[in-house]
């Protein structure tokens, strides 16, 4: 068969595969720009599955953008997507049929590929952590030169490459799981055979997952084209833009939001009951909080994490243990949720609720638990639903999950909410299937003395490199419990309930306590600084971190740019420094008394100003 090109672009990008006997040979990825290629030189294939032998495939280029390829036992659909204002394709690629067995390590996992002719290339490597209860490391960027000979192999999820005389580059994103969740791992991310090819590798599919009827993808894959440094920048548009697109239309524009949970102050179950929950309301409309949201201890059933009652269970056998599970528990709220309901309405403050779908049966209940999340917000309105205990074991977790995330946002007309905890177990994370709602970042607590407000912070602050700031959501705690827990200069007690507040109000702000206990200091200064954040936090259109790398003895900060204006949320830590390199025409709050506008200084450690920049 002789070689046959298919053509892929915008205005901004195109791209080019050459495919010779069935197989996809050379790619080249071109900036029409600046006319720079990112070219593979044709001496490996620009993808390779196990068990998928391509070679003498029947072709087809289909209108939906898409290459397919029809073998004897299987078919192969390579489909494409493209953005008319964004330099970026993506790919991914479905299989179904039978696949041969390939002993580990005989054929190639590649889902896509680049290459370089210059001999000036450097990696830039960048992987996202989660399963946070074990690490407080969840940005792990890893600069490294990359030499034309020889091999070399990484972990992650953006890579960009830039060559170094242009200064041009290539930006690179597998769309999957953190390490612990993504299926079928082998190897690494990214494998360089030579500078000509360069490849994203394990798709996270096997041989044995292949259906006859129905496609099985692999991890979808972008690639993209810059200039000057913009890879990031480029990446940070591209997973905007894809977000928004995935999301329903109510979740698109849904403003940043306050959330309260009880959970912070470690009384677990205990504390849950119709009466305290009153009086959370109550203490939320005081403070200005959004949403109250009822933590593990509203329902029938009994979790391990009680301390009410020992042998419960966890991620599985709900309803083989309590058929009744998911029903309200009537000790604790003996009118159900109405009395908490009509409260709520009263203080204009909305409900949210905390769920885990059975994971029996490879999530095999998923219509069970999408109309029990149905019902709550059809009888009660409630539209937050923090999902938690999720465990991917395989293809079918991740089918009857999204199943049961489609048939509930349909169902609400996407007004129900998904936090999504990534604290532990297999989890989808930062990329994979990312427009299933927000992120519940990071469980911290000052029982456990493992709270430091300034790593929430810089947690957050190196994640908003990436990605939108209104994704995630950040814990503050009543720093003033559990002060014998701390023995050091950094421990919480000695901030200002607002410092914590400010430090993360770019995000989705999470009172991670029992506020109705928080002291009258506590409450004031968090009352102030909600009512001003409040009126602005809606102009928050594009957030940057700013300065140095939060540690604890930095002078750092986000910019928040909006359409109305740019403003500035600057803090001292414990650093020496006082004067920051910004200009603001009005103060919006500050915990620093002799903080004036113009040139900011901060005379005061731990201190914060929210400004306007001038």
């Amino acid at each position: 068969m002789s070689e046959i090109c298919f053509t892929i672009g915008n205005k901004f990008i195109e791209r080019q595969i050459y495919l010779e006997n069935g197989v996809p040979v050379r790619s080249v990825l071109r900036n029409l720009m600046s006319g720079v290629e990112w070219a593979t030189d044709g001496k490996e294939p620009v993808i390779s599955l196990p068990g998928i032998d391509l070679s003498g495939c029947e072709v087809s280029f289909h209108p939906d953008h898409a290459i397919c390829f029809k073998g004897d036992d299987f078919e192969v659909c390579w489909k494409f997507t493209i953005w008319d204002d964004l330099a970026v394709i993506e790919s991914r690629i479905g299989v179904k049929g039978k696949a041969r067995a390939v002993p580990e390590g005989e054929q190639k996992d590649y889902i896509d590929g680049c290459g370089c002719s210059s001999k000036h290339v450097t990696l830039t490597a960048v992987q996202f952590h989660d399963c946070t209860d074990g690490t407080d490391c969840l940005v792990e960027e890893r600069p490294v030169p990359l030499f034309q000979h020889g091999t070399a192999k990484y972990s992650g999820h953006v890579f960009v490459l830039r060559e170094e005389l242009s200064e041009e580059e290539c930006l690179l994103v597998k769309n999957a799981p953190c390490e612990e969740a993504h299926l079928h791992k082998n190897g690494a991310d990214f494998c360089k055979t030579s500078l000509g090819n360069m490849h994203i590798c394990e798709g996270g599919i096997h041989p044995l997952d292949l259906m006859e009827e129905e496609y099985l993808y692999t991890y979808p894959v972008a690639v993209g084209v810059s200039t000057k440094g913009g890879g990031i920048e480029l990446f940070r548009q591209y997973y905007k833009k894809d977000y928004e697109k995935s999301c329903p239309q109510e979740m698109d524009n849904k403003s940043l939001y306050i959330m309260s949970n009880t959970w912070g102050d470690r009384n677990c179950d205990k504390c849950v009951s119709e009466a305290f929950i009153l009086q959370e309301i109550k203490t939320a409309a005081e403070l200005g909080c959004d949403i109250v949201q009822i933590d593990d201890g509203w329902q029938q059933g009994i979790t391990a994490n009680s301390l009410m009652a020992s042998g419960g269970v966890w991620t599985g056998k709900f309803r083989l243990v309590d058929p009744n599970f998911w029903q309200v528990n009537r000790a604790k709220f003996p009118n159900g949720f109405a009395k908490i309901v009509e409260a709520a309405k009263e203080h204009r403050v909305e409900l949210g609720l905390w769920f885990s779908p059975d994971s029996e049966q490879d999530y095999g209940d998923w219509e069970l638990d999408a109309e029990v999340m149905i019902d709550f917000y059809h009888q009660y309105g409630i539209r937050y639903f923090k999902i938690d205990g999720v465990v991917i074991k395989n293809h079918t977790c991740v089918k009857n999950l999204l199943n049961m995330f489609q048939k509930v946002r349909t169902a609400s007309a996407g007004q129900i909410v998904f936090n999504m905890d990534i604290t532990a177990g297999k989890r989808f994370g930062y990329l994979f299937h990312r427009e299933i709602g927000d992120i519940f970042v990071e469980n911290r607590y000052t029982d456990w003395g493992n709270y430091y407000p300034h790593n929430t912070l810089r947690n957050l602050w190196e994640l908003s490199f990436y990605f939108p700031t209104k994704r995630f959501q950040m814990e503050v705690l009543n720093h003033k419990r559990n002060q014998d827990k701390y023995h050091d200069i950094l421990a919480p007690a000695g901030y200002d309930m607002d410092y914590l507040f400010a430090s993360v109000m770019v995000a989705n702000p999470l009172l991670w306590m029992e506020m109705s206990s928080l002291d009258e200091e506590s409450k004031e200064k968090l009352t102030q600084l909600i009512r001003v954040y409040k009126k602005y936090r809606q102009d928050f259109v594009k957030v940057t971190p700013i300065m140095e790398k939060p540690s604890g003895f930095a002078l750092t900060g986000f910019l928040c740019e909006g359409k109305k204006a740019n403003y500035v949320i600057l803090l001292r830590e414990l650093s020496e420094e006082e004067e920051f390199p910004y200009v603001v025409k009005e103060i919006l709050a500050t915990n620093d008394s002799q903080a004036q506008a113009g040139p900011v200084k901060l005379t005061k450690k731990r201190s914060y100003l929210f400004g306007i920049l001038a």
